[in-house]
């Protein structure tokens, strides 16, 4: 298998969209691994481009995710707020 670092475009409880450079085939085991600790396995499923879609092997407490992870919105910003950034480990169901 291998790592890489990616930002996570998009999270729910069942799936995450990230955004990865290099290829990562669909069909791979994927371990999503946050720098606090938190890890999500499941498999990707689809790719168009740079971006592709996990879906977890089981459902996530998304609300205990997200506690404290979503800055407040303010009214005067300019810019998004950046993806986070974790890294996904890969390899092949059979490893």
């Amino acid at each position: 298998g291998h790592s890489s670092a990616v930002k996570i475009r998009n999270i729910s409880a069942r799936g995450a969209m990230i955004e990865a450079q290099g290829n990562i085939p669909i069909g791979l085991d994927a371990t999503l691994r946050l720098a606090d600790g938190w890890a999500f396995s499941g498999e990707v499923r689809w790719r168009r481009g740079s971006r592709l879609g996990i879906a977890f092997d089981a459902p996530i407490a998304l609300d205990d995710f997200v506690m404290g992870r979503v800055a407040p919105l303010q009214a005067n910003a300019t810019e998004p707020a950046e993806a986070p950034v974790c890294h996904v480990q890969c390899h092949h169901p059979s490893q």
